[in-house]
């Protein structure tokens, strides 16, 4: 049972609140600055829209601020996921990604529960730069299409495609 009870906050985590309250409202906005349209972005990119990623920024912060972390750990919109959002959502709708969700939010809590979060000091720094650096290369692969636009079936019309068009004969009196 202290092993759930550890998992909320405390009155403890609250005891620096009167001194440090302006400094962590600041810190909340410049987060919200930077996260908000962050979030807007990868509700687009993943292809579920940008109302999703504004919910699901909205929520995230909350869970985040409730149930907290460490120090040194930051929560916040992630571009990782996009990666397998995007191809799910094109290839199931976007029903599936409470799926997914659920499904992601288990393999996190197995890991915690094991306590894996160290194992990363194990996997050498270029690997996870390089899984960083694909990430984001896929991520601007996948944009490219939002990009340009949609292919063009014709060409688009000009002001004098608009006029009535007239008959291709040479202006006088008509051939007999």
């Amino acid at each position: 049972m202290s092993t759930w009870r550890s998992l909320f906050p405390s009155r403890q985590d609250y005891t620096g609140l009167g001194r440090t309250w302006k400094r962590d409202v600041m810190a909340g906005l410049t987060v919200g600055i930077v996260a908000l349209p962050l979030a807007l972005a990868f509700g687009v990119s993943s292809g579920a829209g940008a109302e999703a990623g504004l919910i699901t920024a909205i929520v995230a912060g909350l869970v985040a601020a409730i149930f907290g972390g460490s120090h040194i750990q930051v929560s916040g919109p992630t571009g990782a996921m996009v990666v397998v959002l995007l191809p799910i959502v094109v290839d199931h709708g976007p029903g599936a990604l409470v799926v997914t969700s659920v499904m992601a939010g288990l393999v996190v809590l197995l890991a915690g529960f094991l306590r894996l979060g160290r194992t990363i000091s194990y996997i050498p720094w270029p690997v996870v730069e390089g899984f960083t650096m694909g990430i984001g290369v896929i991520i601007f692969a996948q944009q490219i299409p939002a990009a340009v636009g949609p292919p063009m079936r014709s060409a688009p019309p000009t002001p004098w495609s608009r006029l009535p068009r007239r008959s291709a004969r040479p202006p006088g009196p008509a051939p007999s």
